[in-house]
């Protein structure tokens, strides 16, 4: 078959265009970046996906889709990072999941530059997560906290104890994770940080229910209960319930930051804010973290990776975060919206470590978390019931002695 110079023009300036057109496509279609979430609320999820969104798009030669994945919590995280389809960046709270994760992407090298962690104050620095050559593999992004919020009215009538816990605190005891955070940060503040760990450990490595440990923290509760410094009822408390409390002007009440930030203004104005008291002046704070955790692996994906991280780890966009899920920046100078957020970076840069709640920090599944907390009420109930047993004898021996 015979072409004619002509035609051979016709077919060389078609493969031409076809391969030009094909280049151009490649180059300007969307990539993909994939953000996975682990146990963080809706809201947050939303807010973080702006962000990089916002970030990756912003002027840059390519322009991206962000896919993301949340994660089952009834799973151990790192059972579910390895497969397909695979994250970019996973966020997750501090605790076992976070640390597994940290070391999963160790295995894999996907960590980044130590540099993004010179903002930091030391103490939230030194809970970033390092790879074996000195990357970071989990980044501090925003604290969480568990505080003790004070009625100034109470604590006007009736001032602040020596304990620092006023009579008739309140929490959602009837919440697994607000329960097992009450007991490790009462654990620290009353034997200090090293029985806070051993609780976390004892908790990731026996039965709730042959756990002397955690029989410990649930004889301190009780103690708390019969000494009338808890309400009676905390154990049966929900969230809703305590702020119904606190809109009523209760004493005080232990909770989260990101609960504080659920109440009407009316109520969160008759209240100050302190971390949770203790006579030890070298702290473990209970100070939740929301780690980013880098996965991905290769040139490009890491490359987006650690430039969104250095973005969300930056200034401007701290400040936005912090102001948008209300959780408090790590960043050393990055302006806060509120006193709260302040306050909280503040005590988190101040404390000598910050440590996990216990649920996060020994659990890694809601089934894990689920039984703990349940054997822990149960202990609670079993200790009061043993104290009204004890105290019964006394009762009769002076209240119906006879004459």
């Amino acid at each position: 078959m015979n072409i004619t110079p002509q035609k051979k023009i016709i077919i060389i300036t078609t493969a031409a265009g076809l391969l030009i057109l094909a280049a151009l496509f490649l180059i300007l279609r969307p990539r993909t970046f994939t953000a996975g979430f682990y146990g963080i609320p809706e809201q947050t999820t939303v807010i973080l996906t702006g962000q990089i969104t916002q970030l990756l798009n912003a002027g840059g030669q390519h322009q991206y889709q962000i896919a993301g994945i949340v994660y089952d919590t009834g799973e151990p995280l790192v059972s579910q990072i390895s497969k397909q389809p695979k994250a970019d960046i996973v966020f997750v709270s501090g605790g076992i999941n976070a640390e597994e994760a940290a070391v999963y992407a160790d295995s894999i090298h996907s960590g980044v530059s130590a540099g993004l962690a010179t903002s930091l104050p030391s103490a939230i620095k030194a809970a970033a997560f390092t790879g074996s050559n000195g990357s970071i593999t989990g980044l501090p992004l925003l604290l969480d906290h568990y505080e003790l919020a004070l009625s100034r009215l109470a604590m006007h009538t009736d001032g602040i104890p020596n304990s620092g816990i006023p009579a008739g605190l309140v929490f959602a005891g009837s919440d697994d994770r607000t329960l097992l955070a009450y007991a490790g940060a009462l654990t620290e503040s009353v034997s200090g940080q090293h029985a806070a760990e051993q609780l976390v450990q004892s908790c990731m490595t026996q039965l709730p229910a042959d756990n002397p440990l955690l029989q410990n923290a649930a004889r301190l509760i009780a103690g708390q209960i019969a000494a009338k410094q808890l309400h009676p009822l905390v154990l049966q408390l929900t969230e809703q319930d305590v702020a119904a409390l606190m809109e009523q002007n209760t004493s005080a009440a232990f909770i989260s930051l990101s609960t504080h930030r659920t109440l009407p203004v009316s109520t969160v104005k008759q209240y100050d804010t302190v971390f949770f008291p203790s006579p030890n002046t070298t702290r473990a704070l209970t100070i939740p973290v929301l780690y980013a955790i880098p996965t991905g692996r290769t040139g490009s994906r890491k490359a987006a990776t650690e430039h969104v991280l250095a973005e969300l780890a930056g200034t401007a966009a701290q400040y936005q975060l912090s102001a948008q899920t209300g959780l408090a920046p790590v960043h050393s100078h990055a302006e806060t919206a509120d006193i709260q957020a302040d306050d909280v970076r503040y005590w988190a840069a101040a404390a000598g470590t910050i440590m996990p709640d216990l649920g996060n920090a020994a659990c890694s599944t809601d089934l894990d978390r689920t039984q703990t907390a349940a054997a822990l009420r149960e202990m609670i109930q079993s200790e009061l019931v043993q104290m009204a047993a004890n105290l019964l004898p006394v009762f009769e021996n002076t209240a119906f002695a006879q004459p």
